[in-house]
């Protein structure tokens, strides 16, 4: 099973300081470095394109003060984790009225870093347990309506005039209903259509790659051996969800 990771920020205008986070979170198994930045001013366009979970902000930096950048994302993004970082305590009075996660004072204390780390991996998995339900959704068939467990669904795949839903435990039912209807009622839940003929959950794709024989992009499922196919123009689309869902250890060739 893959093991989804938390994306990480970095903004500081000391390259040591960035340094130093970039050797400590490349490779980890917990978190995933979407970038460390010197301009506090990009962080608007990363939030804007980047599912981000956590951000480790320098206070003091030349051209933007990093307590505006905490009250923006405070209001804007209030499931994001803020770790200021100061060189002086003075502003952590200042800077708790932002509800960040931690404030490290300057200079960095390794230990108290690492920390601060293992409590946000913590506590994502506490809410995670937390906040998780069944979710079922009511799908026709002939003989009326079934419950389907979301979390259950491997994949959907048109077959003709037939439409044949896939169960993670390998048993399937023939719906009633349209691939169109169906993406339209389970898009929200995260479901891709990658080909005219598939639906697919997003959070059970394994591995998305490049078949030289036949020049297209095909996706291999965490529960089937099936490879389906990805349409040309819908691969940029589905590189994006991915990025945006935290899939970042699938790899596009």
């Amino acid at each position: 099973m893959i093991r989804k990771k938390l994306n990480v920020v970095v903004i500081d205008d000391d390259k040591f300081i960035l340094e130093y986070f970039g050797e400590l979170l490349n490779g980890s198994m917990d978190f995933h470095l979407i970038g460390l930045y010197s301009d506090g001013k990009k962080i608007y366009d990363i939030l804007g394109n980047n599912k981000v979970d956590v951000v480790i902000l320098d206070i003091e930096m030349p051209g933007v003060n990093g307590l505006e950048i905490g009250e923006f994302i405070n209001e804007k993004y209030p499931d994001i984790k803020i770790i200021f970082m100061t060189g002086h305590s003075k502003y952590a009075l200042e800077g708790y009225k932002y509800y960040p996660f931690d404030f490290l004072v300057k200079p960095i204390n390794p230990l108290r870093v690492n920390k601060t780390l293992k409590k946000i991996i913590e506590q994502n998995a506490n809410d995670k347990e937390q906040n998780y339900q069944r979710t079922r959704i009511g799908i026709k068939v002939k003989k009326g309506l079934v419950l389907v467990d979301i979390d259950e669904i491997s994949f959907i795949e048109k077959v003709g005039k037939k439409v044949q839903l896939y169960l993670k435990n390998k048993k399937s039912v023939e719906v009633s209903e349209n691939l169109k209807l169906l993406e339209e009622k389970l898009n929200p839940y995260g479901f891709f259509r990658p080909f005219k003929s598939y639906l697919i959950p997003l959070n059970n794709i394994q591995s998305v790659f490049l078949d030289d024989f036949t020049d297209s992009y095909n996706i291999v499922l965490k529960d089937s051996d099936s490879e389906i196919k990805v349409s040309r123009k819908k691969i940029k689309k589905l590189k994006e969800h991915l990025i945006k869902n935290g899939n970042v250890e699938i790899i596009i060739e």
